[in-house]
């Protein structure tokens, strides 16, 4: 009950009072690893990231409890929200040393961490150590990798890891097909998008509207009107109807290809709706 009472504390702001719950709550020396995990969540979530190391190096002589898993991965996750890359890996490193070892949702989320920031190529490492530490990656996981080699062009790393995927036995979802989809189409790799896209539905993934739209830009790019104009078409018929990217990028492709009538009438259309931006005009 500790942590739900000083959850209520932080949540009105007193600070002061949660804390000196916790310090009365450790001089009984009946706290848990469980428990102190709890409460360093309820520090950083709050963003309150000095509290929560407080709790994590606190010492616990009295009840000779050593920091369980869950503790760091509390403590890494918390580093992680404040961008402090370099504090959730050191952390990671001394668990060991501590007699702490890491589990699936340690490497999981610290690849995650590092994929979705600039650290892309340590998450790979990361993905590397963590398969021979006999732990199988989330599809989660390996997704955030494959998204961020996309995103940034390196289209060969990103393939790999999805080869990696497949042979790690984790099936690939719609999410990382449109990781890839959409990395290529922007890069103007057509072939290589269609390929995916034919990939994705023949693994029982039908497209949504933001893969559609990514398809959309690949036709754009080779200048295929009737492929666009056949998936536009298609969107039409989902709920919610085509996005203002997939309508910009149609109106975009008809007017690069001279098809003064469909432009217009594709302009008309989204003044009409009210959904016309800078980028339609």
């Amino acid at each position: 009950s500790l942590p739900v009472v000083m959850k209520m504390y932080v949540d009105e702001g007193l600070n002061e009072m949660a804390n000196a719950l916790f310090e009365k709550g450790q001089l009984t020396g009946r706290l848990t690893s469980r428990s102190y995990a709890a409460i360093m969540d309820v520090y950083a979530e709050k963003g309150l990231l000095a509290e929560a190391e407080a709790v994590f190096f606190s010492k616990r002589d009295i009840s000779g409890q050593k920091k369980e898993v869950l503790e760091y991965n509390v403590m890494i996750k918390a580093y992680g929200k404040a961008r402090l890359y370099d504090k959730a890996f050191s952390l990671f490193k001394r668990m060991k040393n501590h007699g702490t070892w890491p589990d699936e949702c340690t490497f999981n989320s610290l690849i995650q961490m590092f994929a979705g920031s600039d650290l892309v190529d340590q998450a790979r490492d990361l993905l590397a150590d963590m398969r021979e530490a006999g732990f199988k990656p989330s599809c989660l996981t390996f997704s955030s990798v494959i998204a961020n080699y996309a995103r940034i062009g390196r289209f060969s790393d990103a393939i790999s890891v999805f080869q990696e995927m497949s042979k790690a036995g984790v099936r690939p979802n719609e999410v990382v097909y449109g990781s890839l989809i959409n990395g290529f189409a922007e890069a103007g790799k057509f072939e290589e998008a269609v390929s995916h896209f034919h990939n994705m539905e023949a693994s029982g993934f039908p497209a949504n509207q933001i893969i559609l739209t990514s398809m959309i830009k690949a036709f754009s790019k080779v200048g295929c009107a009737e492929g666009a104009k056949r998936l536009y078409e298609k969107m039409k018929n989902m709920e919610g109807g085509p996005d203002i990217v997939a309508s910009n990028s149609m109106l975009n492709l008809y007017a690069e290809l001279g098809m003064v009538s469909e432009a217009k009438l594709m302009f008309d259309h989204l003044k009409e709706k009210g959904w016309a931006d800078g980028v339609t005009f």
